[in-house]
């Protein structure tokens, strides 16, 4: 019996390895990525060396491979935003936030980091990305607004509502020289809305007094993500849940995320600890 117990053990598959990268790991994933960006100077290689080395998701290699959102190459900018804003890791966001002050009238770069931000969903993003729906007056910012309010929608943010509304409202008012595309951006933004509170958005004015009448009660149904340092996973939680140990707060939405948000929501269909997202496998 003993014996069979035994051979049952050996053919069983092996207790998985811990999938959290090393600074061992992560030494050797920036030297290989050192190595491939000597190797070869065109765009495509630049941006798969990126990719594999982001396979390995430390701070160390997110930050290295964020030097490359400086390359002269727009096309690189736009590829290694997008490669970031898939690692999930607080340390994509921080190299995102930097590239999006210095690219934000940059339009196709603005566009490409304002899209991996929502990817990853931070909340700690929203107030940058509201910022620039201020500036709709700016023609170099003005093209890039509708990713920017499309990522806002991916995050959630409550604090997002009180700049799309108001932009809503300029957008609506009648205007002897209209933007050309303020029928996008009207959209945009009644998207943004849409996704971040489930409420039907037409008008401004009167999303505003919709908004009014709910807001209490969508509060108190909010739910919290957060992410864990230890696993790289997420989990979100209700109201009065505790929050895992030795995690952080990824950020607070009142609905569910929208399906194309990057995926790393951490939902699930129990309602409380609803859920966790698989963190992305290092070498």
């Amino acid at each position: 019996m003993i014996n069979a117990l035994m051979l049952l053990c050996l053919l069983q598959d092996p207790a998985p390895a811990s999938l959290i990268p090393t600074d061992k790991d992560a030494d050797a994933a920036v030297k290989k990525l050192k190595e491939d960006l000597s190797a070869s100077n065109a765009d495509d290689a630049k941006i798969a060396a990126v990719k594999e080395a982001l396979k390995t998701s430390h701070e160390r290699v997110i930050k290295t491979s964020g030097e490359l959102l400086s390359d002269p190459s727009d096309r690189v900018k736009v590829g290694v935003a997008l490669a970031i804003g898939d690692t999930d890791h607080p340390a994509s966001a921080d190299m995102l936030h930097a590239a999006l002050t210095t690219y934000q009238k940059k339009p196709m770069v603005c566009a490409a980091v304002a899209q991996a931000l929502g990817d990853l969903g931070w909340e700690a993003s929203a107030p940058r990305l509201n910022e620039l729906v201020t500036k709709v007056g700016d023609p170099d910012i003005r093209p890039a607004l509708p990713d920017v309010m499309k990522a806002i929608g991916a995050i959630g943010s409550v604090s997002s509502i009180d700049c799309l509304v108001d932009l809503l409202k300029k957008l609506q008012t009648a205007r002897r020289n209209p933007w050309p595309n303020e029928g996008e951006l009207i959209k945009a933004a009644q998207g943004a809305l849409r996704a971040i509170t489930g409420g039907d958005v037409g008008k401004g004015a009167d999303f505003e007094d919709w908004w009014k009448t709910v807001k209490a009660a969508s509060l108190a149904g909010a739910k919290t993500t957060w992410w864990s340092k230890k696993t790289h996973e997420r989990v979100t939680l209700a109201i009065g849940e505790k929050a895992p140990a030795d995690s952080l707060a990824v950020g607070v939405r009142i609905t569910d995320p929208p399906a194309e948000a990057g995926g790393k929501d951490g939902g699930g269909e129990d309602g409380g600890a609803a859920g966790k997202k698989k963190k992305k496998k290092g070498n």
